[in-house]
């Protein structure tokens, strides 16, 4: 049963050798760029074979503000979360760092981060340098919250820049604030406008972000202009939009004045081929795109690399062929063309020539050998995330090789509808249990419970319920009281409910949206017979009361839990009938 606990946290807590390819010399050969624009030595500071010693000193008080300080959950995910751009809750507190064991600058640093990346303990990071350091004034630290093997985002850039798309640059670095070490952390390159000067040959064009949207009638509203003159406003996106409302005949040509289609196909097709599910063409997430100033098309930029290479699509509702993803609106309408579809299937098989296994499985090897003295997880946990992402990558080939040569699949899936929240159901529940410093084999009998779980109006029935409470490694060593209770097709509803150490003790009152950086709950549902395992749904709108609480052996942790459980509006739409 504990593997159920690290399938969970792993992906949803809410990735030396001589034969390595350098990525400083794998900048895609853009027309029009030029390596010459950005100073050399800033190659140097993400050379795959380097680990970045970065030390940070903060005030405790302004540490302790900056970690703790959270998205508003309805803004972010309620009814009206395609409004406008979600506004960024982190500030700037002034820090001096020292790199690679340098004299220590002044620098001003901020947490970063949306859903699965989010932590009080271990934030991801945002630093601004007072003055250049190898030629490098910002530094974005990732925590890899989400990928065990702490190779996800290194390897999959690599990957993507090998392909011929404009990718940031990335190595691994070993954080420290305040003298304590917070573990290995990836060092990615920001998409500023020295990334933009380095990919494209110019940084004057805009720059969007896209989170969890889509070039749709207001769903542009969330995307955020992070450069470029504002004073056309949405102009240019509003025109992808439109063109993508037109029929068939007519979308290839109008697209062609918008976007660099082939750079899109090659940009879509390595999506898919490293199996970055959360990014643009399966989950509308973690992307950017750039609206360049020569020819007036769009190119997309990938970013949030951290759940890709063998990583499971706990979140749709649809399982997407192994050759394709096309959720999002754009390859959705291109997929849909005969002509286009053979295209993108062709640059899938064409792409298999950048796929250089040895290569990788050469970079996964330094990556492992840096991280492994600075490690933050376990030194098991480490080593079956190595194992996944290797197995991946030697696996790929043939998989792909076998999807294309299977012909196109057809994309079954429905047209997503909202990815605003709405409310599915309640849980409520009573509990007492002990602490352990270990999950329980049967989990089903442990502990007292008094659990109640509606959905869709309907409550569910379970044959038999427990309840657990210990920190687990793949939540961060975080207190997590876990129920589970099993339905009588089969089905394994699991529950966790996630709290900070310093706020596990008795007496306890959270919020799971005013305390969203101390507390989180998630529900999972698992398919006994086959393995299969999807989200149900997060907590929200509701409270934890903990009565006892302790982290010692044996001792008894008892509470009340009350919440909604929201989930994505789109989670609700009728999927249509697998084509034969």
């Amino acid at each position: 049963m504990p593997w159920i606990l690290g399938v969970m946290f792993l992906f949803l807590t809410g990735a030396c050798a001589p034969t390595a390819v350098s990525h400083a010399t794998a900048v895609p050969a853009v027309p029009g760029a030029s390596s010459s624009s950005l100073p050399a030595d800033t190659d140097a500071l993400f050379e795959l074979e380097h680990l970045v010693a970065v030390e940070l000193t903060i005030a405790p008080e302004e540490w302790d503000k900056l970690r703790k300080q959270q998205h508003d959950r309805e803004k972010v995910f309620g009814a009206s979360c395609l409004d406008g751009p979600i506004e960024r809750p982190y500030d700037y507190v002034p820090a001096t760092i020292s790199i690679d064991g340098g004299e220590p600058v002044a620098a001003e640093v901020r947490k970063k981060g949306y859903v699965g990346s989010i932590s009080n303990t271990r934030p991801s990071l945002k630093v601004r340098l007072a003055e250049p350091y190898m030629g490098v004034m910002r530094l974005t630290l990732n925590n890899n919250q989400q990928d065990a093997s702490q190779t996800h985002q290194c390897v999959g850039y690599r990957a993507f820049s090998r392909a011929g798309v404009p990718a940031p640059r990335c190595n691994l670095a070993r954080v420290s604030v305040n003298g304590t070490a917070l573990g290995v952390y990836s060092n990615v390159e920001p998409i500023k406008k020295a990334f933009l000067r380095r990919a494209f040959g110019r940084d004057d064009g805009r720059l969007y972000e896209g989170s969890i949207t889509d070039f749709r009638a207001k769903w542009i509203n969330t995307m955020q202009l992070k450069s470029g003159n504002s004073d056309g406003g949405r102009t240019h996106l509003q025109a992808l939009v439109s063109a993508l409302t037109e029929p068939d005949e007519s979308l290839m040509s109008t697209l062609e004045t918008i976007l660099d289609l082939d750079a899109f196909i090659t940009f879509w097709a390595m999506e898919r081929l490293v199996g970055h599910w959360d990014g643009y063409t399966n989950n509308q997430n973690n992307y950017y795109v750039y609206h360049q100033p020569d020819d007036h098309r769009f190119q997309f930029i990938p970013w949030g690399a951290d759940s890709l290479l063998g990583d499971p699509d706990l979140l749709s509702r649809f399982q997407a062929p192994e050759s394709v993803y096309a959720t999002s609106l754009l390859p959705r309408r291109l997929y849909a063309i005969p002509e286009i579809r053979e295209r993108y299937l062709g640059k899938l098989h064409e792409l298999l020539s950048v796929w250089d296994a040895e290569a990788m499985l050469s970079e996964i090897a330094t990556l492992e050998a840096l991280a492994k003295p600075h490690l933050h997880v376990s030194a098991g946990a480490f080593d079956k995330g190595l194992a996944k992402v290797r197995d991946f990558v030697r696996g790929r080939r043939k998989t792909i090789e076998y999807a294309v040569g299977s012909g196109a699949q057809p994309w079954n899936g429905a047209l997503r509808s909202s990815p605003c929240s709405v409310v599915g159901g309640k849980v409520s529940a009573t509990f007492d249990t002990k602490w352990l410093s270990a999950q329980p084999a049967n989990p089903l009998i442990a502990g007292r419970v008094d659990l109640e779980i509606e959905m869709g109006g309907t409550v569910m029935k379970f044959s038999a319920s427990g309840v657990t409470a210990t920190a687990l490694e793949e939540s961060h060593h975080k207190p997590t009281v876990g129920f589970f209770s099993m339905q009588a097709d089969g089905v394994l509803v699991m529950l966790f409910v996630t709290i900070d150490t310093e706020q596990f003790r008795p007496g306890t009152k959270l919020d799971f949206n005013a305390d969203a950086s101390a507390m989180s709950g998630l529900l999972m549902n698992l398919d006994m017979k086959s393995g299969s395992m999807k989200i149900g749904g997060v907590l929200g709108n509701g409270t934890l009361e903990l009565s006892k609480a302790s982290v010692d052996e044996g001792e008894v942790v008892a509470g009340v839990l009350n919440a909604e459980l929201l989930l994505p509006a789109y989670w609700l739409d009728r999927q249509p009938p697998l084509k034969k």
